[in-house]
């Protein structure tokens, strides 16, 4: 019994194929095993059809979203509109792009849980990435007048897929931007530890209330609802974060306390074979 609870407690949405040990005895126990694993293949299948339909979905609208980010963009072209109109277009045009991110995004989580994307294996400096990434991310924070550090102490080689890691830098960089008023500062580092490379984004931002730091990951959630949106917020880049990682059996997590900023954490095994 005692086993059939630790394996339970282990299952997540995100390894629902998983199942619990049946042992024959012809007692409760077994067939309460047998029962637990029918409702987890019905979960699994649940969850296959939800992911497939959002799929579907945003490959069906992705086609009219362009044509009316293109009409949006020629309407505004014209030189004939009042300046009220103009600015209700260009009102309507920032929505319709917001709304292309999230179809992208809803996407390539589609993808990433299909297990579709991490196809290409190459040797890479993982510190080297991570800091041409940063670089290519100052002028973001210039912007907001923040100070974006990098610090390393040594080269780390990892194999997998550079672009898709990439994104987990870009991703928490991104976020930490967004999150941290002008004036703060972003600092970002890399480095082995216990054979697994860590990469570590850190912020003076708003930080992270303690009762959202479990859902901080789950697609489409916010912590602050209307902050996010005027930022430009998808819900969907921490969510993609998770999946990439958990793709490497690799893991993520968060330190914050509101008002206090937050530290990102990546942790991927070097030995991974993606």
């Amino acid at each position: 019994m005692d086993e059939i609870a630790t394996t339970a407690e282990r299952i997540t949405s995100r390894n629902l194929n998983k199942r619990l040990p049946v042992i024959p005895s012809g007692d409760e126990v077994e067939r309460l095993s047998i029962s637990l694993n029918r409702m987890m293949e019905r979960l699994e299948d649940a969850f296959h059809h939800i992911n497939r339909f959002s799929a579907d979905a945003a490959h069906e609208i992705r086609t009219p979203l362009a044509i009316i980010r293109g009409e949006l963009e020629n309407a505004l072209q014209l030189p004939e509109i009042s300046v009220e109109l103009r600015e209700t277009i260009g009102s309507a045009l920032e929505e319709a792009e917001r709304l292309s991110r999230i179809v992208e995004q809803l996407l390539e989580m589609s993808r990433l849980e299909a297990g579709e994307i991490l196809v290409e294996r190459t040797r890479f400096d993982f510190t080297e990435m991570t800091r041409t990434t940063v670089d290519q991310m100052r002028l973001l924070a210039e912007e907001k007048n923040l100070e974006l550090r990098f610090e390393s102490t040594k080269p780390v080689e990892f194999e997998g897929d550079p672009l898709r890691l990439k994104q987990i830098v870009v991703n928490l960089v991104d976020n930490a931007i967004k999150y941290t008023p002008p004036g703060g500062s972003v600092s970002v580092s890399t480095f082995p530890q216990d054979g697994r490379v860590v990469l570590e984004v850190a912020d003076t931002g708003i930080g992270v209330p303690k009762e959202a730091t479990s859902q901080i990951f789950d697609r489409f959630f916010r912590v602050d609802k209307a902050r996010s949106r005027q930022l430009g917020g998808t819900g969907l880049g921490l969510a993609i974060v998770k999946s990439i990682c958990t793709a490497y059996n690799g893991s993520v997590t968060v330190r914050s306390a509101e008002g206090r900023g937050a530290i990102f954490r990546v942790e991927l095994p070097l030995e991974k074979k993606v």
